[in-house]
């Protein structure tokens, strides 16, 4: 079977307002091209539509900030997929349910809140995109659980158990409730009874994807994620196709003698604007990322610039709050903090670099400024993009 994975599409509808330093200021928040989601999303759906693709999953965020018109917007541009053969499925991230950021923009710095939906809404606007066709739906969440011809599919809600415990605040994190755990455990004991492999889809990491990302962070993995990881692991589960950080990276750990892959699959509003396409066939599973071009009304080299512009910029604010406030010395050697930008590119990018390149660069930090643990640290981040975001080929069996 052949899929396509969207994750943080972030859909947004331009008559919430596209000027003004609000607006610019959320976008460059959260690394996005907002202003041009329709366009990128209309051209995702063309694409898909020419090959032979034969579903679309999206791990969450596929609105802005969870607004009712962009919720509105996004399922009829679903029904395009499905009024041409191409079934859907969705999963909710923390941006598809109650208030985050859920404003329409006035230009300048004026602003005024606009209306979003709730867990009963969501179901009933998108329950033909998975809930109908599921095996076993779980009654404390927004997950279920689907069969494909070649394999399960487990569709886990991160997002909603956290806007339980914060309804009326912005929330980044995720957690998977105790009692959705005893649900994931009682579904694949009764319904996944062939031989074919499970396969989990979310919106917060499960795996680490760099050294100290649960310290600098923490929000863009599930809660409890080690503890879980070794759940996913007894429940049968090796990939687990995530979302969230926006960044194209593959995860990969050996827990009890058994390995995990935990593959973040990208924003196609985020520099390098990807997504990913899977095809899954007697337990192996190949991915391939594909990019974004050509969209309506804007040249590609003028949409792609803009896409890093934003992204570097964030990352360079993100950088020095992050590791400053945990007290991480990167400041005190320029290169190091260099070298720190770039590991942060590769990772949104998906792209590495090679073991001569980094013990080259290794070797040329003053370690008088730099510590031994962080010099550690590079390598093992190194280690973590060995893996290419074309061309991945995994045995996902359940062995």
């Amino acid at each position: 079977m052949k899929f396509c994975v969207i994750s943080d599409l972030h859909y947004y509808d331009r008559s919430l307002g596209i000027i003004g330093e609000a607006f610019e200021s959320m976008c460059q928040r959260e690394s996005k091209v907002l202003q041009y989601s329709e366009e990128i999303f209309d051209k995702i759906i063309a694409d898909v539509l020419e090959t032979d693709i034969t579903h679309v999953f999206f791990t969450g965020d596929f609105t802005a900030n969870g607004e009712t018109i962009n919720h509105d917007k996004f399922a009829e541009k679903l029904e395009i997929f499905t009024s041409n053969g191409v079934e859907v499925f969705i999963i909710p991230g923390n941006h598809d349910l109650g208030k985050q950021y859920a404003f329409k923009y006035l230009g300048g710095e004026k602003t005024v809140e606009v209306q979003t939906i709730d867990k009963d809404n969501y179901l009933d606007r998108y329950r033909k995109y998975g809930y109908k066709q599921a095996l076993s739906i779980d009654k404390n969440s927004l997950s279920y659980l689907c069969e494909f011809d070649d394999f399960y599919a487990l569709f886990v809600d991160s997002a909603s158990a956290s806007k339980i415990d914060f309804p009326d605040k912005v929330v980044i994190s995720g957690k998977i409730l105790s009692e959705t755990q005893d649900w994931m455990r009682q579904s694949i004991n009764q319904y996944c009874i062939k031989d074919k492999p499970i396969v989990s889809l979310m919106h917060h990491g499960l795996l680490e994807h760099f050294p100290h990302q649960k310290e600098l962070y923490s929000d863009f993995l599930v809660d409890d994620s080690d503890n879980l990881a070794e759940t996913f692991v007894d429940f049968g589960i090796r990939l687990v196709l995530t979302g969230h950080h926006h960044a194209n990276s593959i995860a990969r750990e050996k827990i009890n003698g058994v390995r995990i892959t935990d593959v973040q699959c990208g924003s196609p509003l985020t520099s390098p604007l990807a997504y990913k396409v899977f095809e899954i066939h007697a337990s192996q599973a190949k991915m391939e990322t594909r990019y974004v071009s050509d969209i309506k009304g804007v040249a590609n080299a003028e949409l792609h610039n803009k896409a890093a512009s934003i992204l570097q910029r964030n990352i360079d604010y993100e950088i020095d709050k992050s590791m400053s406030s945990k007290g991480l010395d990167v400041l005190g050697d320029a290169r190091f903090r260099e070298f720190v930008v770039s590991a942060m590119n590769m990772y949104y990018s998906g792209k590495r670099l090679s073991n001569q390149e980094m013990n080259a660069v290794i070797k040329s930090f003053d370690t008088s400024s730099v510590s031994q643990e962080l010099i550690y640290s590079l390598k093992l981040f190194s280690e973590q993009f060995s893996h290419s975001n074309n061309g991945l080929s995994l045995d996902i069996s359940i062995k």
